[in-house]
């Protein structure tokens, strides 16, 4: 029984170029884990080339698969070789618009890329941060996402960039990484990646620059009386900040040299700002002497 390549791929025999790839294209997402797919390739190689279209729509499949011989002419045969990666190459190359192609009567492609004036492609993207890759510098291992592409996703997976992150490095700082992959044809394409950092929100602190922010709720009697702040610091120490100064709204307490390293000398840091959320309470114990007293003796 003779193959129809227009019932494989959904067509009509009047149906234009531009429709073979719109339908190939369709379809193949769909037969990716199929075992038509390799049915759905040799379709599409047959009715995507002008020449070898022709031969079909004349003699059919066996006209294709067996060539045509004739007192005027002959069409040597002609066998789908199987690799459905070079029949996605074809089919991503031809949906390229920066490419010139040719293809001759055997089915083969020519790809003559023009010069890109503009540059290598450039994709701009955001890296999230921890405080703690930031304090201590890191290695931030990036897997690259694809356009929704099916070309790209059957072809092969897309690298990881391990992008180094210096210490204190600032933020919404850019990062630039180059990668170069061959294309379809004999050229290297280079894509540049622009990383832009932000800063993950931290249960503790907040950056400001080379400064670490952290707010402490006080209760009003560690108002009066004065209290003691425990901070775990981003470089695993346990420090023990005693205040014995009324607190404030205005009130900070600095700790020097305790903060985030400067980027560009790493010996240097900045400090941590304490900040106090004064929490009042809804009423005033009378017999809470030791609050009372306080308050008496304080000017």
């Amino acid at each position: 029984m003779d193959i129809n390549y227009y019932s494989i791929l959904n067509l009509k025999r009047h149906c234009t170029k531009d429709d073979i790839h719109k339908a190939f294209g369709k379809l193949v997402n769909s037969q990716i884990q199929n075992c038509c797919l390799v049915m759905l390739c040799e379709a599409y190689e047959v009715l995507s080339d002008p020449f070898r279209r022709a031969i079909y729509d004349e003699y059919g499949g066996e006209g294709v698969k067996k060539g045509v011989s004739t007192n005027e002419l002959y069409i040597g045969p002609w066998t789908y070789h199987r690799d459905v990666k070079s029949t996605y190459s074809k089919y991503c190359a031809l949906n390229n618009p920066i490419t010139n192609l040719f293809i001759k009567s055997n089915g083969s492609v020519i790809m003559n890329f023009k010069k890109n004036k503009g540059g290598p492609d450039i994709v701009k993207l955001r890296l999230q941060l921890t405080l703690s890759e930031i304090f201590n510098g890191s290695i931030k291992s990036v897997k690259l996402k694809r356009r929704p592409n099916i070309c790209d996703s059957i072809l092969k997976e897309m690298p990881v960039l391990n992008i180094k992150i210096p210490r204190g490095f600032p933020t919404g700082g850019t990062l630039r990484f180059e990668v170069s992959k061959p294309d379809t044809g004999h050229n290297n394409v280079k894509t540049v990646y622009l990383f832009t950092t932000e800063d993950l929100p931290h249960k503790v602190f907040k950056r400001d620059n080379m400064n670490l922010i952290m707010v402490q709720k006080v209760l009003l009697k560690q108002v009066l009386l004065g209290t003691r702040v425990v901070i775990n610091t981003l470089d695993r120490k346990v420090l023990r900040v005693n205040i014995t100064e009324v607190i404030t709204q205005d009130y900070v307490k600095l700790i020097h040299n305790e903060g985030m390293p400067d980027m560009n000398n790493p010996s240097q840091r900045g400090d941590i700002i304490i900040r106090f959320d004064i929490i009042y309470p809804l009423y005033l114990p009378i017999t809470d002497d030791t609050f009372w007293g306080v308050c008496l003796l304080w000017p």
